[in-house]
């Protein structure tokens, strides 16, 4: 429908306005002394006989076409945020990166930002740094109370409310299941990134290191943003301070922007 929303925006105000225009001659004309001259004979005792309807139902179209043009507007906000958004993660996306991976291939080291839903039970993606996966489909479920309920990195970064960071300096390197991983590998992996072994041995995922930490709005948790590598050792190092340092000074404006009316 997007292609469409051009053309609505500019005919939805003229549509009212004739809708209006249509109640207000049916509701005028026939209390007239005498028809105008130009009015056409044959149509005033159709009007006089349909003449609630008339003026009801454009009276009535008001409404919910003043709700699709609002409607509207956002959707087109909402979009320009997204497209804000993308273009910022990726050019950060470097600074978050040592030297050496700064030149490897955009889709090996990403960042993506989630948004919690109005109900806070799972994360859907806003934006992603990149194009090659810029519109994946990826959600994670979440839960306010229960720990156990949250998935995947993400949700679980956005549980604890804090800097999120797999594997940690001192655990041992996430194991390769792109390929043809062992039983323990598997199981390995999908404890140490709160996923199910069957959702690792599906999806084969090449991330070897994380960090995802949470996003707040005015003190509520909005979502979470997310760092994956291919790289075992990406998130170590200096990458939780400049994760922090990033976060409040870029991110927060745009959130506030997003969640005015």
């Amino acid at each position: 429908m997007s292609w469409l929303d051009p053309t609505l925006r500019r005919v939805l105000p003229w549509l009212r306005w004739c809708v209006l225009v249509v109640a207000g001659v049916a509701g005028t004309v026939p209390r007239l002394a005498g028809y105008p001259e130009w009015f056409p004979a044959w149509l005033q005792p159709w009007i006089v006989s349909h003449q609630f309807w008339l003026v009801a139902l454009p009276a009535a179209a008001v409404v919910p076409l003043e709700a699709l043009e609002r409607w509207l507007i956002r959707r087109r906000r909402s979009a320009r945020l997204k497209a804000l958004l993308a273009e910022l993660l990726e050019r950060i996306r470097p600074e978050f990166l040592v030297q050496d991976l700064r030149e490897a291939p955009a889709p090996h080291h990403r960042l993506t930002l989630y948004k919690a839903n109005k109900r806070q039970t799972k994360l859907t993606i806003v934006a992603r740094s990149g194009e090659a996966t810029s519109g994946s489909a990826t959600w994670w479920a979440i839960h306010r109370d229960e720990q156990n309920r949250c998935q995947g990195v993400a949700g679980m970064g956005w549980y604890l409310s804090a800097l999120l960071v797999v594997p940690d300096r001192r655990a041992a390197a996430l194991p390769d299941v792109a390929g043809t991983p062992s039983e323990r590998e598997l199981a390995d992996y999908a404890k140490r990134t709160y996923v199910t072994e069957q959702d690792v041995s599906k999806h084969r995922w090449r991330a070897r290191s994380f960090a995802a930490m949470t996003i707040r709005d005015g003190g509520r948790r909005w979502g979470v943003l997310v760092f994956d590598s291919v790289d075992p050792d990406a998130g170590r190092g200096d990458f939780p301070k400049k994760m922090l340092s990033f976060t409040p000074q870029i991110l927060t404006a745009i959130i506030k922007a997003w969640n005015e009316p």
